[in-house]
């Protein structure tokens, strides 16, 4: 497939029954321009997890999404990546994904809806090299932010932003991107908007129902 005219490929109920191994990928001559794939279960629990992850990491296309597949990490690509749109939806990924990672300077979307992040701030901090970001769906997570006056350096290109369905309370608005235009807060546990949002001179949507 890889090395076929094929442009868009989309794979569902998938199992890997032989034994995950390492594999020298050779990435060049594609065609492929989106990757899907939902719903993919290995078998193999005794695998070096690297082994399985670098090959998609450093894929040259510019859409992947890996959906329902209980995934609980991703590496950073090892070069500079062609990723625009990420979805991982409904898997088991959790803060440690892409911290200081400084390849995915052309992502524009980021799906992690329904996985198991626990810290604003990290995700905050996952955002903080990725130059091009401008959506990010971290709605149906675990997530929590106490204040403190910890500093959270958000991507500056980030407008649009979902953290309905969380754990986040009133000190949600000392840990928010500067330039967020679309503001979902939904579902939470918020029971006061500070004077401070109205620092947010972007914010052109807030959604708190």
């Amino acid at each position: 497939v890889w090395h076929s005219s094929i442009e868009y490929f989309n794979t569902n109920n998938v199992i890997q029954l032989s034994d995950v191994e390492s594999y020298d990928f050779d990435y060049s001559g594609t065609s492929m321009k989106a990757l899907t794939m939902k719903k993919i279960i290995i078998t193999d629990m005794y695998f070096t997890q690297d082994d399985l992850y670098r090959i998609f990491a450093d894929m040259n296309i510019a859409d992947m999404t890996i959906a329902e597949s209980e995934m609980i990490h991703m590496l950073c690509p090892s070069s500079k990546s062609p990723f625009r749109y990420l979805n991982f939806l409904k898997n088991d990924l959790t803060d440690f994904l892409f911290q200081n990672c400084d390849t995915l300077l052309q992502l524009e979307t980021l799906i992690l809806h329904k996985n198991k992040f626990e810290s604003l701030r990290k995700v905050s901090f996952m955002t903080s090299r990725m130059k091009s970001l401008r959506s990010l769906d971290m709605s149906s997570n675990l997530l929590r932010h106490d204040g403190a006056g910890v500093r959270c350096p958000w991507a500056e290109s980030l407008v649009e932003l979902d953290l309905s369905s969380n754990q986040l309370v009133d000190a949600v608005f000392e840990c928010l991107p500067v330039n967020v235009k679309k503001l979902s807060l939904e579902n939470n546990q918020i029971s006061n908007v500070p004077r401070g949002v109205a620092e947010l001179e972007s914010l052109e949507e807030l959604n708190l129902a």
